[in-house]
Formats: structure tokens, sequence, C-alpha cells
């Protein structure tokens, strides 16, 4: 589907980086409470989530130039003589890409200590999403009906494979949560 009106929320404000948050602890020796597991895990961790803001934010940017693109007129088009240009499949691939990371979240965090687990609203359904999009050639090999790739609403705020459907205002969500819980256990 093509966007014709960008709604994913903006989370441009979560800063600073979670990655900087974890060298800045390792560095002033503030994780000395942790063993070596812990540090392992969250070193990858704040990377992980550093990420899916990015591709969460690069998905929204390309989804932006979309609504911007379809909102030319022809001639608009004619007079910039390069055709009309298709966002689609760098969305997809941004979003791909977070939801991917954001599983990877979800399976790391069960390294910590109980003391550090924390639950999230949204792991079931990311999950569902991430597991159709890495194993779609299953799919496409047995034959199985249904959409062969992430598909996102035309107000960019549902995606949609394989008949299960995420919305990107509960990703945002999950990303902002997760965001603040990996900077308050690396600072623990």
């Amino acid at each position: 589907m093509i966007v014709k009106e960008c709604k994913m929320p903006d989370i441009s404000d979560l800063k600073p980086s979670a990655t900087g948050a974890f060298l800045l602890t390792s560095l002033v020796g503030l994780d000395a409470n942790k063993t070596k597991d812990e540090i392992s895990c969250l070193s990858v961790i704040a990377r992980l989530i550093d990420k899916t803001r990015v591709e969460y934010l690069m998905a929204r940017e390309a989804a932006i130039a979309e609504e911007k693109e379809g909102k030319l007129t022809y001639d608009e088009i004619i007079k910039r003589n390069e055709g009309q240009y298709l966002f689609t499949c760098t969305i997809i691939n941004h979003l791909e890409n977070c939801l991917n990371a954001l599983s990877r979240i979800y399976k790391l965090h069960k390294l910590l200590t109980p003391k550090n687990q924390f639950l999230t609203s949204q792991k079931q359904s990311v999950n569902k999403i991430r597991n159709n999009i890495e194993h779609i050639e299953d799919r496409i090999a047995r034959s199985i009906p249904g959409s062969r790739s992430l598909n996102i609403s035309e107000d960019a705020l549902i995606v949609e494979i394989a008949g299960e459907n995420l919305r990107l205002d509960d990703v945002a969500n999950e990303i902002r949560f997760l965001h603040g819980e990996i900077r308050r256990i690396i600072h623990e």
C-alpha cells in the first residue's frame, strides 16, 4: 500500500542514546555491581534499542516523503523530469529491521537477572510479525496463501503480514518504554 498520510508518532526526542549511557557507565566504573554476563547483555541491548529508534525514524521519514510525493501534481512530476518516486520498499525495509531488533531485545532481556527483567505489552505481537517476516520463504515454498511481504496502511499506522497486524503507535510506545527501561537498568 502507498502511504497517503503519515500518522506514525515521532520518537526523535529519545535522547541521549542508550549506547552512550552504557559506554559512559562502563568507562567510569559504574557497572561494577553487574556481572560479566549482565554487562555483555546490556551492551548489545543498548545498541539494539538505539537501532530500533533509528530504523523506526528512517521508516517514518520515508513515509513522510511518500506522503509528500503523493501530493505532487502531474505537472510537478513532469517538470521534475525524474518520474514519481516510491518509498514503500524503503519504509518496509526499515520497519523489518526495527521489528527484528525489538524481537532480539526481548530474547536478550531474559539473560538479565530477575531484578532487571522488564515486561512489555507488545512482545507477542512484535514476535509474531517478526517471525512471519523472517520465515516468509517457508510460506512461499509451501504455497500458503496470504501476504508475502510486510504491508503498511495508507495512514502509516498499521503493518500487516500473513493476517497479523501491529499498530505502529504501539511500536513507538514500546520503543519509548524500552529505551527508558534499558537506560534505567544501565544506571542501576
